[in-house]
């Protein structure tokens, strides 16, 4: 029988970065009842809305799944500024709840794949890389807290979080 000692810790990281609030706040719910408005609202000076991070968030966890998937990732940025898109448009709801359901529908297939993973697997080369699969994992997932963290706080800057529990 294969080891899933390390898959296992990777699906309780991801299961805290995605789904279950513990002592940080999961994406998901980082992102629930957010309206297009609230996402493209752009706090002062040279700042990013909460769209930008999650189009950010979405383009580098499909990369991410296409290569783990050894399909190809697509046409990388020109730089990561790119990544962000536009700010967003505060009328487009319907578009606004596409991108929401693309990066679930991207981080639950993200956890499906990882759950199918066995250890000598994650140990496996994570392609055009020095790193193995299971370190490529380690990080992206600290990607998606990082980013958690921003529209949380985002949020609490234009008064559209919750004040408790």
């Amino acid at each position: 029988m294969m080891s899933k000692l390390k898959v296992d810790l990777l699906l309780l990281q991801k299961d805290q970065i995605w789904k279950d609030e513990d002592w940080i706040v999961p994406l998901s719910l980082a992102l629930e009842g957010l309206t297009a408005q609230q996402a493209a609202w752009q706090p002062q000076g040279d700042n990013l809305t909460i769209r930008q991070y999650v189009n950010h968030i979405q383009h580098y966890n499909q990369r991410v799944l296409n290569r783990h998937q050894d399909k190809d990732p697509g046409a990388e940025a020109e730089n990561n500024l790119q990544t962000f898109g536009s700010p967003g448009d505060p009328y487009d709801e319907a578009g606004w709840q596409q991108l929401v359901r693309d990066v679930t529908d991207t981080s639950l297939a993200l956890r499906d794949m990882i759950d199918a993973y066995d250890d000598e697997s994650l140990a496996a080369p994570y392609p055009d890389t020095d790193i193995n699969r299971g370190q490529q994992l380690a990080g992206w997932i600290i990607h998606d807290a990082y980013h958690a963290g921003q529209i949380v706080l985002l949020r609490k800057l234009q008064g559209c979080w919750r004040t408790s529990n």
